[in-house]
């Protein structure tokens, strides 16, 4: 260990540890005192190696019985981003994890609940995962209703390289030499398409939003030397 240098940095303090050689550390904070323990790194046959993934800093747990909605406290006061537990989210948890990136102990901790994570930003969700399902499914339900009472529009499109009846045929979901949407239906399943052969136009009736995919679609098949 070579040096300990703290700083004031507005109302936190800035802790720099200088050392040579291999060493580890835990740290901890009880009340208005925190404990940075530090010790000579020992080849541990039974310590948890990363697995690949996973990028979050390093850190140390070891817990007796702890409130899981406590540890995942602490997980996000250590990383930086907001968690909104459910609150189905109960219980206590026993651990210790030795030098872990964050996520990977995340993980760890809720897979020993049955729990699941949703990130949306920095914002982390968890629940146990048959709720996560479960909103995921209603979600689900809710914008295919919005997508069933969506009022219907028509568009034309010229094309100028390919043959309108293939891309038709693309739309719906057939099978076509040289396809790229690999024979899934791009229209809803209200949508319906018309091949115009001899102006070579397609007349598509959809959602605004399948429209635009429609629109993409035509953008990056309609090119020199593919039809």
């Amino acid at each position: 260990m070579q040096s300990v240098t703290t700083t004031q940095a507005g109302d936190h303090v800035h802790m720099v540890v200088a050392a040579t050689g291999a060493w580890e550390h835990s740290a901890y904070q009880t009340d208005n005192q925190f404990v940075l323990e530090v010790r000579p790194a020992k080849n541990d046959p039974n310590k948890l190696v990363p697995g690949q993934g996973y990028t979050g800093q390093r850190l140390s747990l070891n817990f007796q019985s702890i409130e899981i909605r406590a540890l995942l406290q602490i997980i996000a006061d250590f990383s930086d981003f907001n968690v909104v537990t459910s609150d189905s989210v109960t219980g206590t948890v026993t651990l210790r994890l030795k030098d872990v990136p964050w996520d990977q102990a995340l993980d760890i901790i809720l897979q020993s609940k049955g729990l699941d994570k949703r990130r949306s930003g920095n914002v982390l969700l968890i629940a146990p995962k048959d709720e996560l399902a479960a909103k995921e499914q209603v979600d689900l339900e809710a914008k295919k209703k919005i997508a069933d009472l969506e009022p219907m529009h028509t568009q034309a499109f010229q094309l100028n390289y390919t043959k309108a009846a293939d891309v038709a045929g693309e739309l719906l979901g057939n099978a076509v030499s040289g396809s790229t949407s690999g024979g899934s239906r791009v229209l809803s399943t209200r949508g319906t398409v018309l091949a115009e052969p001899r102006t070579n136009q397609l007349f598509v009736s959809d959602i605004p939003a399948k429209l635009e995919e429609v629109q993409a679609m035509i953008a990056r098949i309609d090119i020199a030397g593919r039809g």
